[in-house]
């Protein structure tokens, strides 16, 4: 599925569906919450957030600034609508970014990205800006090396040294498709395989990922911590098994 095509697609899903339908929908992103607080992180990207909830409980916490990165514009009007009735809006408004972006292109604000597409602030994430990267149900929709290959490029260059990569999707015996369209499955060593052998594919360069050099650029970026294993029960009612990956940025 092409870029444009993708963007299609979950225009489409958001603009159809009340969010509290779609299938990954939580209406308390509880297990999000307690790792991000373990972590401490201040600064943290939500990857694909959409019009999570996150975001808000992510608000209450004093001083954490969040920046919500998600492919469809629909779906980040929503978050923003409900943001704006938040009584202490004005004074949240300063720590929270809408970015409406491709996660497997350009997050720096080059050729590649999507110029105008930002909903608050430019179409561009600081490098090293983020203490913690959470995924909840991206990472498992990119189908091809190449969008891999964007997505670590996008991590390694927002998440600094030393931060953690919270990556949740469908364990290994979790469903085949979501939103009809194929997944992939993971637990937590694939992920971290996954990432590493993207950014190594990506022949990434030092102003992308780093202090790296012509010898160095398939050093693993990532490595695995721990994982967690959780049961969602989506809106439907459906069990779905999912992963929990937590990732140190090396």
């Amino acid at each position: 599925m092409s870029a444009f095509d993708r963007r299609a697609h979950w225009e489409r899903v958001h603009r159809e569906k009340d969010p509290a339908q779609v299938s990954w929908h939580q209406a308390d992103p509880a297990r999000s919450l307690a790792i991000l607080r373990e972590s401490r992180a201040r600064r943290i990207v939500d990857a694909g957030g959409g019009s999570s909830f996150l975001v808000d409980r992510l608000l209450d916490e004093p001083s954490v600034e969040v920046c919500v990165v998600d492919i469809s514009q629909a779906a980040l009007d929503r978050a923003r609508a409900r943001l704006e009735s938040r009584p202490t809006w004005a004074r949240d408004r300063e720590r929270v970014r809408l970015i409406a972006a491709d996660l497997s292109r350009s997050l720096d604000g080059g050729a590649s990205s999507d110029p105008g597409s930002a909903t608050d602030g430019p179409d561009a994430i600081e490098s090293g800006w983020a203490d913690a990267w959470h995924d909840r149900a991206a990472f498992h929709f990119l189908a091809t090396p190449a969008e891999r290959e964007g997505y670590a490029r996008n991590l390694a260059r927002v998440l600094r040294p030393g931060g953690v990569a919270i990556i949740a999707g469908f364990a290994p015996d979790g469903p085949t498709r979501c939103s009809g369209l194929d997944v992939s499955r993971h637990d937590g060593a694939s992920v971290a395989a996954a990432i590493n052998a993207a950014t190594a594919g990506a022949g990434a360069t030092a102003d992308r990922i780093g202090a790296a050099t012509d010898g160095d650029r398939a050093a693993p970026i990532v490595a695995l911590v721990r994982e967690e294993r959780e049961t969602h029960r989506t809106p439907g009612g459906a069990d779905q098994s999912f992963n929990w990956a937590i990732l140190r940025r090396l």
